[in-house]
């Protein structure tokens, strides 16, 4: 596992049917990327007419994965190799921007449990994985990501150290045990709190997991270490279950900028 799996993550919160809408609305690439492989991709994907097709690649050529020497000619890009982390982070700010734009998507909240797999990677790998954490969040600057780092303190140590200037841009919380099931719930309504966009729903109910939601998820961690659920494990479980309701819940339409009160 490399550093690369940071920008996959960023394609994968954004999701395939969210581009493929994109695609439909015949949104043109901001004008700084028209001479770049992903303004090409896009000016050809645009003409295209199997938008999911076209999705899918895209997804898979952010997150740096090979693609076949077809499939790059039919979009246009013109480089050979995969295509590099740092090089994909500003094509997924610019496509968050048009998404953003055209009202289908204005925000991500990303959950990275990094658990002990940054101190396994080689140094080389660990220096390239914090540049490259570094660049993602100074591309976005607070703009449509929100990043939530999860891991055990050793990370975070390594982090004040190796990149003081990142060490500072975020708030650390230690995550104790959860003990009971009360505490999960208490848990879960301050995470509510925090993780979803009221403006973007009509009803956040309908997509944050209700007080059974929490129970069976705090039981089934609990079989395994009994008395002793650790809050970034309730976190994922919470984060994945808001994603897949989000995910059949219909946005609020945009509200027109120009609007005003009528006399």
């Amino acid at each position: 596992m490399g550093p690369s799996y940071l920008i996959a993550g960023v394609a994968d919160a954004i999701g395939s049917e969210a581009i493929a809408k994109l695609l439909k609305t015949d949104t043109e690439s901001p004008i700084g990327f028209v001479q770049t492989d992903f303004g090409r991709f896009w000016e050809c994907a645009r003409s295209l007419d199997d938008h999911a097709a076209s999705a899918a690649f895209l997804m898979r050529w952010l997150g740096g994965v090979q693609t076949y020497a077809t499939e790059r000619s039919t979009y246009g890009i013109q480089a050979r190799d995969r295509l590099a982390p740092a090089i994909a982070v500003p094509y997924l700010r610019a496509l968050m921007e048009m998404l953003s734009s055209s009202g289908i998507l204005k925000r991500i909240i990303l959950l990275f449990d990094e658990r002990e797999n940054v101190q396994a990677m080689r140094p080389a790998q660990q220096v390239e994985y914090m540049r490259l954490l570094k660049t993602l969040l100074n591309a976005f600057n607070w703009q449509g990501l929100y990043v939530i780092l999860a891991g055990a303190p050793a990370l975070f140590n390594y982090v004040q150290s190796a990149l003081p200037s990142l060490a500072g841009r975020w708030k650390l919380v230690e995550l104790q045990s959860l003990r009971s099931v009360e505490q999960a719930l208490l848990f879960a309504k301050e995470y509510k709190r925090h993780a979803v966009d009221p403006e973007r729903y009509e009803d956040l109910s309908n997509i944050f997991p209700t007080e059974i939601d929490v129970k069976a998820a705090y039981i089934d961690l609990n079989q395994d270490s009994p008395g002793r659920v650790r809050q970034r494990d309730m976190l994922s479980k919470l984060h994945d279950l808001v994603e897949a309701y989000i995910a059949n819940v219909t946005p609020k339409p945009a509200v027109p900028a120009n609007r005003g009160r009528s006399r």
